[in-house]
């Protein structure tokens, strides 16, 4: 069986496992969501970037990529909470991707789909994926994606590589 078909075959696996206890818990019905799910509400509500805890209105409570993506994905979805969690799923199987390139890039191909199936199986990964709705999978995911890049470019530093990881850094500060 070719790399290509291995990779493959992991991402489908661990997605599918993924979407299958989605279902099965129904966790789409009452996910977890801590602050987030407030936060959200209040900006599809016009009210801005709002948690208010004991009372107190807080605006810079937390982080606002995955809030504003949340707001994006309610407002195409009807306030889908199925649709968050596979969109996390969909950025764990990215993030799969992306730590098998980095396993080939520094040992090789083995390494890199043992690495990926080891992401993409994580008991972790998978709870946080089906059952809650936090940014973990996208958080991992950006600081991935640097690794990988600054892999990548180590031997063609030039001003628009280094634009490149200077912003998905950008992006994933607002992540994390």
């Amino acid at each position: 069986m070719s790399t290509k078909t291995k990779i493959i075959l992991v991402l489908f696996s661990a997605f599918l496992l993924r979407l299958f206890l989605i279902i099965v818990f129904k966790s789409y019905l009452h996910p977890d969501f801590l602050e987030f799910e407030e936060i959200i509400n209040n900006m599809l509500a016009g009210k801005g970037f709002l948690y208010i805890h004991m009372g107190i209105p807080l605006r810079s409570v937390n982080t606002p990529l995955y809030s504003f993506l949340s707001v994006g994905i309610h407002l195409i979805t009807g306030h889908s909470y199925f649709a968050i969690l596979i969109v996390q799923s969909l950025f764990s199987m990215i993030l799969t991707y992306i730590v098998f390139s980095i396993g080939e890039t520094i040992f090789n191909e083995r390494v890199g789909i043992l690495s990926a199936v080891c992401v993409a199986f994580h008991p972790g990964f998978i709870y946080y994926d089906v059952f809650k709705l936090v940014p973990l999978s996208i958080d991992s995911f950006f600081i991935a994606f640097v690794a990988l890049l600054l892999l990548k470019f180590r031997s063609r530093m030039n001003f628009w590589n280094m634009f490149l990881v200077g912003e998905v850094i950008g992006f994933g500060t607002l992540s994390r």
